[in-house]
C-alpha cells in the first residue's frame, strides 16, 4: 500500500506554530500570517516604482497514518510555470530545525523565482533533512518557503489575484 503523505502549511510564533493540511487546497499569498483562504489583508497593487510582498508561506510534506512499506526517497518541489506580468513567487528551502515566525521579506535575495523548478527540472528539498524517510506521522524532507512579490505592472487593480500551482514528488519503495 502506497504511504499518505500530505502538504502541510506551517503559521504562527516559532515553538508554537500550526500546521494546516494544504494537500489538494489554496494557499493563500496576502499579508498575514494564517492559512485562511478569504480575501482578507490582501497584497495590494504598489505606485509606480515600488513592490509588494506577502507573508512568508512555510511548507512541509508529512506522512500520516499510512507509511511506506519500504521508504520515501528524493522528495523534489516545482511549479506549473509562468505567473503573468507584474507576479512573482519565491521559493526557499532551509532545516526543518529553523522554522521561524513567518514574516514580510525585506528583499528577494533569499529566494530564488519559483517558476524556474518544472517537472522536468525540480528542486531538491532534503539538502539540510536527507532521507530515506520511514514510519508514521511525521513530517518529512526540508520546510519550503514561499512567499510572492507584485510589481506596479500587475494588471489587476487593486487586490490582484494570480495562480500558480504548487506540486512535490517524491519516490516510495
Amino acid at each position: 500500500m502506497a504511504a499518505t503523505v500530505i502538504i502541510r502549511e506551517y503559521n504562527g510564533t516559532s515553538g508554537g506554530e500550526t500546521g494546516t493540511d494544504k494537500t489538494s487546497g489554496t494557499i493563500r499569498f496576502k499579508k498575514a500570517d494564517n492559512a485562511t483562504v478569504d480575501n482578507a489583508n490582501p497584497l495590494v497593487k504598489p505606485t509606480t516604482g515600488q513592490v509588494d510582498r506577502s507573508y512568508e508561506k512555510w511548507t512541509r510534506l508529512r506522512i500520516t497514518g499510512t507509511g511506506p512499506t519500504g521508504s520515501i526517497t528524493a522528495p523534489k518541489f516545482y511549479t506549473s510555470g509562468s505567473q503573468g506580468s507584474g507576479s512573482t513567487t519565491y521559493v526557499r528551502t532551509t532545516n526543518p530545525s529553523s522554522y521561524a515566525t513567518p514574516a514580510i521579506p525585506a528583499n528577494d535575495a533569499a529566494g530564488t523565482d519559483a517558476t524556474t523548478y518544472s517537472s522536468g527540472s525540480p528542486k531538491s528539498i532534503d539538502v539540510a533533512n536527507a532521507g530515506p524517510y520511514t514510519g508514521t506521522n511525521t513530517d518529512i524532507a526540508d520546510l519550503v518557503v514561499l512567499w510572492t512579490k507584485i510589481d506596479d505592472t500587475i494588471t489587476a487593480p487593486q487586490n490582484p489575484t494570480s495562480t500558480i500551482t504548487l506540486s512535490y514528488q517524491y519516490s516510495e519503495t
